[in-house]
């Protein structure tokens, strides 16, 4: 899938589950600049894949998710 450059698509882990979608992020903003942004705490995932970290099975499928910054344990772009 292609990407338009002022997005990137991440692998988000919490809890018990591993998300993979898209994010914005803001003209000249690194990935970590969205989840240290200090004037929201949630971050906008967008096409996102939630999968079940014990046996990777795929649970939901979404167009939009909003993620509590709190609960991010690990994230990385892919």
């Amino acid at each position: 899938m292609n990407v338009p450059q002022n997005q990137i698509r991440v692998t988000i882990l919490v809890d018990r589950f591993r998300i993979s979608g898209i994010i914005q992020l803001y003209p000249g903003a690194r990935v970590t600049d969205v989840v240290n942004a200090s004037d929201t705490q949630f971050v906008t995932v967008s096409d996102a894949e939630i999968f079940n970290i014990a046996d990777g099975n795929l649970l939901q499928k979404t167009e939009t998710l909003v993620l509590n910054k709190n609960e991010i344990r690990f994230f990385y772009p892919e």
